[in-house]
C-alpha cells in the first residue's frame, strides 16, 4: 500500500521530477480505481478530488489533466497562483469550504505547502504544526472530505523535506520523488515510508512523455541506476573488443578495451561484461577454481554453449562432481 486512505499523505519532490504529474496521475487513479503507477491497487472514491493549484498556471495545468486524461468532471481545480490565498483569510477560507462540500469533494490536494502556508516561517516547528492542524480541520470538518495529500518541495539534500520537520511528522505516509541529475530527461525515483506497511525502497518511476503516464519500474537506487548507465558507456567496448578477438580473459579483455580508447574505471569494464552476459551479448566462461574466465561474444555462428552438469550420487550426501 502506497497512500492509505483517510489519511494525510505528504509528497515531498525534489525539484524537476514531475511533483504535479505525479499528483495527476494519483487524481486519475482514485477516479478510475485503476493500479496507480501500474503497481499498487487503488479503492475509487465515489465524489470529487479538488486540486488547490497554487504553482502552475491554469492554462497548463488543464493541458496535463487532459493529457492524462479520465478525470473528466470529476476533478475540480481551484487555481490560486498569483491570487490571495483563501487559506489565510476566515471569510474566503469559509466560502472555499463551502465550495468543495456542494462540488461533493472527497480528496483534497494541496499543492504546494510552501505557497498555501500561512504562517511567517517555514522552520518554526510551532507555526508549521498549528497550521497543518488547521488544514486537517479544514479538510475533514469543513470540506468534509476523507483523504488529503500535501506536496512539499525536498530541502538540499533531496530528500528530507525543506523547512520544519513538523511536516514529516505530521505525515501518515511520506512519498519522495528524487532525480539522478538535476535534468528533465534524467531517470526519477520514488521511495515512500508510513505508518503500518506504506514502504517502499527507492524504486525507478518511467515517465511517458506523450501520455504522461508514470509506472513503477525495478527496486533500483540512484546508486545502482548510476552504475547501470556507466556500464552501459563501457559495453560497445567491450562487444568490439570481443569481436575483434575472442576468448579473451579478464586481464586480457581489460587492456583490450583500453586499446581502444576507454579512459573509464576497471569496474565499469567488469559490470559491462556481467550485463552484457545477462543480456545475451557474451557468455563467459569459467575454466575452474583458481583459473582464468573467459569471455567470448555470442553470434549466429558462435552460440552460447550448453554448460556441463555436475553428477551427485544418490541419498543425502553428494559426491563430488563429476562434470561429462
Amino acid at each position: 500500500m502506497l497512500v492509505p486512505s483517510n489519511a494525510g499523505t505528504l509528497v515531498v519532490a525534489q525539484r524537476k521530477t514531475g511533483k504535479t504529474t505525479f499528483m495527476l496521475n494519483l487524481a486519475r487513479c482514485l477516479v478510475t480505481g485503476e493500479d496507480l503507477l501500474d503497481a499498487f491497487a487503488t479503492e475509487p472514491v465515489t465524489g470529487k478530488i479538488a486540486l488547490l493549484n497554487y504553482e502552475v498556471n491554469a492554462a497548463m495545468i488543464a493541458r496535463w489533466a487532459s493529457e492524462i486524461g479520465g478525470l473528466g468532471e470529476k476533478l475540480l481545480l481551484v487555481n490560486l497562483r498569483g491570487r490571495r490565498n483563501p487559506l489565510a483569510d476566515p471569510q474566503d477560507r469559509a466560502a472555499l469550504a463551502d465550495h468543495l462540500r456542494a462540488e461533493g469533494v472527497e480528496a483534497l490536494i494541496v499543492d504546494t505547502f510552501a505557497r498555501a502556508y500561512t504562517g511567517q516561517s517555514h522552520n518554526d516547528a510551532g507555526e508549521v504544526g498549528r497550521f497543518l492542524s488547521d488544514l486537517d480541520t479544514f479538510t475533514r470538518e469543513q470540506v468534509e472530505a476523507t483523504d488529503l495529500f500535501l506536496t512539499t518541495h525536498a530541502g538540499w539534500n533531496a530528500e528530507r523535506t525543506r523547512g520544519s520537520s513538523a511536516l514529516e511528522d505530521w505525515a501518515d505516509s511520506i512519498i519522495t520523488l528524487t532525480t539522478s541529475e538535476q535534468d528533465p530527461d534524467a531517470q526519477r525515483f520514488i521511495s515512500s515510508r508510513g505508518r503500518g506497511d506504506g514502504s517502499l525502497d527507492e524504486s525507478l518511476l518511467h515517465h511517458d512523455n506523450i501520455t504522461r503516464h508514470l509506472s513503477l519500474g525495478a527496486k533500483e537506487s540512484r546508486r545502482q541506476a548510476k552504475a547501470t548507465a556507466k556500464a552501459e558507456e563501457a559495453m560497445p567496448y567491450v562487444l568490439t573488443a570481443l569481436g575483434n578477438t575472442t576468448d579473451l580473459g579478464s586481464d586480457a579483455l581489460r587492456a583490450a578495451v583500453r586499446r581502444l580508447g576507454f579512459t573509464g574505471q576497471d569496474q565499469q569494464i567488469r559490470n559491462a561484461a556481467r550485463a552484457a552476459e545477462s543480456q545475451g551479448k557474451i557468455e563467459r566462461i569459467p575454466l575452474g577454481a583458481g583459473k582464468k574466465t573467459l569471455h567470448r561474444l555470442v553470434t549466429p555462428s558462435n552460440p552460447v554453449q550448453p554448460r556441463p552438469r555436475p553428477v551427485h550420487g544418490q541419498g543425502s550426501n553428494p559426491v563430488h562432481p563429476v562434470y561429462v
